[in-house]
């Protein structure tokens, strides 16, 4: 950590078999590569492990989540016409969150891939690790929450938001195995029959022999993903002023939001609206084109 070279006579080395046994071999796994970019030395601490650790963590309770509300998922397909399990497996998305996901996976896919194939193993893994956590786990299973809990949307609602879940769960594991393949390869077995369900066929026996996902290029849903984009900003902008004024997360706020032009408003229809209200403690969220009357 001090810059100096590992060396038995300062006795400053650090083993790898002690970093397996108190941090995972996982998170070894992941740490290295995402620390080492090309031709600059790490200055390397036991504690920097911890971050590899962390992100093991977050991927372990998003995918218990995940299969913890998809428990019916496959009797509900199996209720479904030919046409609709073929559109479903298909990933016919029409909900704005289910669109974005989707395209920022794709988009990962391309980022992921061509790193490798360029041996930018550190460029690879910082890709995924920022898909995984800020927009995976931080806003989409947020933001799928009510359709999960409480069927906003009705039932085909829910079902179109389980099928997103199994298909970016899915891609999301194939993308990290070569890094963390213990951890991964434990999520999968138990989400292989849910792939199996959606797309009517039998996945491979095991995540280490199944095929790299490939990026579609009309997966990538860009004008989804940019309106999505616009309500990330309106939301981190609203728990900037809660942090700022320093209002409890319970406390219900009235929010009024001005545009500076009419095609700028039309990103937030009234779903958006109504997710901003939810995901931020709002007791109410207005939306408007112009300045604001005080």
């Amino acid at each position: 950590e001090q810059g100096r070279r590992m060396s038995k006579s300062l006795g400053n080395g650090i083993d790898p078999i002690d970093m397996f046994e108190k941090w995972g071999v996982d998170a070894v796994r992941l740490t290295l590569p995402l620390l080492t970019s090309e031709g600059q030395d790490i200055k390397l601490s036991e504690s920097k492990f911890e971050m590899g650790r962390n992100f093991c963590n977050k991927l372990w309770n998003a995918s218990r989540f995940a299969l913890s509300n998809l428990g019916d998922f496959e009797a509900s397909v199996a209720k479904l016409s030919k046409a609709e399990r073929e559109a479903l497996a298909e990933g016919d998305v029409t909900e704005l969150e289910d669109c974005f996901i989707e395209g920022r996976l794709t988009a990962a896919i391309v980022d992921v891939t061509d790193a490798l194939d360029r041996f930018k193993f550190n460029e690879a893994g910082q890709a995924m690790y920022h898909f995984v956590w800020d927009e995976f786990c931080d806003w989409y299973l947020e933001v799928i929450k009510p359709r999960l809990y409480d069927g906003k949307g009705g039932e085909k609602s829910k079902l179109t938001a389980q099928a997103t879940l199994v298909r970016v769960l899915d891609g999301v594991l194939r993308l990290l195995h070569p890094y963390t393949p213990f951890i991964t390869e434990e999520i999968w077995q138990n989400l292989r029959p849910l792939i199996a369900a959606l797309r009517g066929d039998t996945p491979p026996i095991a995540l280490a022999i199944a095929p790299w996902p490939k990026a579609v290029k009309d997966r990538l849903f860009s004008e989804a993903t940019g309106k999505f984009q616009f309500m990330q900003q309106v939301m981190r902008g609203l728990r900037n002023v809660r942090a700022e004024h320093q209002l409890e997360p319970k406390t219900l706020l009235k929010a009024t939001l001005r545009a500076v032009d009419a095609a700028t408003l039309e990103k937030l229809g009234r779903s958006e609206q109504e997710t901003i209200r939810k995901m931020c403690g709002l007791a109410s969220f207005e939306a408007g084109v112009g300045e604001v009357e005080l």
